[in-house]
């Protein structure tokens, strides 16, 4: 019984290890990294923040980036998006991040972005964390 329950396990993990390869895109054709300082809009009801990233052309291309920073004792967490086009070199965008209910101040916070793409046989998702200064 219990080799039977073994079996079972190891038969239901080795479709998702290859499910998971098979959407890897190759890491070095991709890449993602926020840059630091990121700029208040609308006085702090948003942050323009700027995103370097790299995919292969002619993939299909989609940009998150997430803030969290802390106001006291509270955080304030964000997010904004966009469609990016690929095309083989280095890109920067910029994508700005809505405050939903307490403002951005200027100051620290962390920032990440996601960098999903795929192309012909494969998608996948590149992230970049860091810590951002918000400026004014």
């Amino acid at each position: 019984m219990l080799a039977l329950l073994a079996g079972g396990a190891v038969a239901a993990l080795v479709p998702a290890s290859a499910a998971v390869a098979f959407q890897s895109p190759p890491t070095g054709s991709t890449s993602v990294e926020v840059q630091s300082p990121a700029a208040l809009v609308a006085r702090g009801a948003g942050v323009a923040v700027t995103v370097a990233y790299r995919c292969p052309a002619g993939q299909d291309a989609s940009l998150s980036v997430f803030l969290t920073q802390r106001s006291g004792s509270e955080t304030i967490s964000a997010s904004g998006g966009r469609e990016v086009e690929c095309t083989g070199e280095e890109e920067e965008t910029t994508v700005v991040v809505t405050a939903d209910g307490r403002v951005f101040k200027k100051g620290t916070a962390v920032g990440r972005a996601d960098l999903f793409t795929c192309g012909f046989s494969f998608c996948g998702t590149m992230t970049d964390s860091r810590e951002v200064t918000i400026t004014r």
